[in-house]
Parts: C-alpha cells; structure tokens; sequence
C-alpha cells in the first residue's frame, strides 16, 4: 500500500492498512476506511483479513492526483478497544502514460532535395524522445529504389542518423 508522501502510485493500486493487533472485522467498512481526492469521496469496497484492510476503489484512481486516505476512531480491536486518534496519510498517483504518437519532424537531406553529397549521413528528427533500442538498420534503412543500401544507425537526442558504409552513388 502507498506509504504517506509516496509519488507515482498506480492508478490501479488498492489501498492497504495494516494493523498492530487483530481487529473487529466487522468496524471495518466503508465508514471508517476512507479515500478522497481532497474535495471528493471515492467509491469502492473494504475487506478485511489477518491485520490488513484492504480499500479496493471502484475504478482507477485519477492520474497525478493527490489522495487522502483515512481510518477512524471507529475501527476497534477484537477486544473492542477503540483507535485513540484518526490515522491519515497520503499519496500521489503516477502521470498519465503517453498515448500521442511520434512523429518525424525533420530530415536531412530533406525529402526530394537534389546535388546531396554522396558522403552524406542521412538524419531524422523526431517529435519527441525515442527508446532508442528500437532505432536500428531494421527500422531506419536507406535504399536507392530496388537496392538496400548496407549502414549503421545511431541515436542521440531526438536525431536518428543512418551513416552509410560507403559512398552513395552519383545520379
């Protein structure tokens, strides 16, 4: 369960409290283990087993949101003694995944361009950072029309570069 401060939680977590001491199961619930997101209450379930209570949110939590969860004085051990105080931590949930698709957002030479110098590294920027273990001579290949032609390709930036292993060949 999220330790109170902890960062990028997922948004899928459940939320576990683990107690000193067996519990009344049945003080456990929804009334007295809670989770908001500062202003609202979030929905879902409360089990309970061994020393662990266990809020299961009904759907994910929202992305980069700070929580609240809380027990309360409610809860009671199973001699019936009461927790002295509230027990309140916090957590944050993790950053929304990137869904937007790179793109090329430049190349050199450009497309089409003419009188390209035969010695020339062949470059492609992109949108956005890349893994890099996926820009290889499998993914970034140069031909010119039927044949492939043999290089090595590297990575720094957002700049692909495909280094031929010999000249191109004039027009």
């Amino acid at each position: 369960s999220p330790l109170n401060g902890a960062t990028g939680v997922a948004v899928n977590s459940a939320i576990n409290a683990t107690f000193s001491e067996v519990m009344d199961a049945n003080t456990i619930t929804t009334a007295t283990f809670s989770l908001t997101d500062g202003v609202t209450a979030v929905t879902g379930t409360v089990n309970y087993t061994g020393t662990t209570a266990t809020f299961t949110p009904a759907s994910n939590l929202a992305y980069a949101t700070s929580y609240t969860a809380t027990i309360t004085t409610g809860v009671k051990d199973s001699a019936g003694n009461a927790m002295t105080a509230d027990y309140i931590w916090s957590f944050t949930t993790g950053a929304a995944p990137d869904v937007t698709p790179p793109e090329v957002s430049a190349t050199s030479p450009t497309s089409n361009e003419t009188g390209v110098a035969v010695n020339s590294a062949i470059n492609a920027t992109f949108s956005e950072v890349m893994d890099a273990n996926t820009i290889t001579t499998a993914t970034f290949t140069l031909s010119d029309g039927i044949n492939a032609v043999t290089g090595t390709v590297n990575y720094t930036g957002t700049t692909a570069t495909f280094t031929p292993l010999s000249n191109l060949v004039y027009a």
